[in-house]
């Protein structure tokens, strides 16, 4: 009953962003094995893949810190002012 639950709970999971990025580098990396793209392609669609990884971890992040400002009553910050002031580099 339980390793049933644990099945449904791990398929049913949100992916971080780098468990995201990793299944589809491992997708990408497949394709170009296969001859399916060639070397400037599989270049092109790392960069974007790369830009989208960080996009979603930007957002999981700030979700994250809503969720705990929601959970603890207490946001000293935005989300967008906390991820900027902790994560990004000028």
């Amino acid at each position: 009953m339980f390793g049933n639950l644990l099945t449904f709970k791990k398929q049913n999971r949100m992916k971080t962003a780098v468990e995201w990025y990793n299944s589809k580098v491992i997708e990408l990396m497949t394709q170009r094995e296969q001859g399916n793209i060639d070397v400037l392609e599989f270049r092109n669609q790392l960069d974007l893949l790369l830009a989208q990884a960080k996009k979603m971890e930007k957002e999981q992040i700030m979700d994250a810190y809503n969720q705990g400002s929601n959970d603890y009553g207490s946001q000293c910050y935005q989300p967008e002012q906390y991820y900027n002031e902790t994560f990004k580099s000028e």
